[in-house]
């Protein structure tokens, strides 16, 4: 961080894991690194990196499958707001994305069953490339390749210690603010 903290770069770009987002933000910290703009590829959409390291955080910038701020809504589990309570009145704690995923996933296979009316492996994944579905979690829609093509990445910035969805559009709750300083 010394080495980059010299170089005095317009914005700093930290590929990791979350463990990562933490060491960045704290030896950015203790050297006095102050980029006009800090994105960390994992981390700043986990409220733990928050309740770590508090304002340290403050204008983080990172992306996100999902938040529970996001637009989204389906006939299951109602918005992604709605989704957030339930999950948060079963575990106790917030979900992260990976909670959210994993349950669309879950969600994207039941819908599939049902409309294959079976659980023949050819007719469920045929089900499966033709589903279309708004949930909680974003659009679900398959491609040849089975990858979801309708939902886009968030992006997520930690603002007066909250993380907020600054992009998409449809899905912001705070504008991006940049440069920091």
């Amino acid at each position: 961080m010394t080495g980059l903290r010299d170089l005095d770069p317009d914005l700093f770009v930290g590929g990791g894991h979350y463990n990562d987002a933490v060491l960045f933000v704290s030896s950015a910290k203790e050297v006095g690194f102050e980029p006009d703009g800090m994105l960390i590829t994992v981390g700043p959409s986990n409220p733990r990196l928050v309740a770590e390291l508090g304002r340290d955080v403050d204008g983080v910038v990172g992306p996100t499958q999902w938040e529970p701020s996001m637009a989204y809504s389906g006939p299951y589990f109602g918005t992604a707001a709605d989704y957030a309570d339930y999950y948060e009145s079963l575990w106790g704690e917030p979900p992260v994305y990976q909670a959210a995923s994993a349950t669309a996933a879950a969600l994207a296979l039941h819908v599939a069953i049902e409309a294959a009316g079976s659980i023949d492996t050819d007719a469920v994944r045929t089900a499966l490339r033709e589903l279309s579905a708004d949930t909680f979690y974003g659009p679900i829609d398959f491609d040849e390749r089975g990858v979801n093509v309708g939902k886009p990445m968030g992006t997520v910035q930690v603002l007066d210690g909250k993380i907020v969805v600054v992009a998409p559009d449809a899905a912001a709750s705070a504008e991006l603010q940049y440069p920091l300083g």
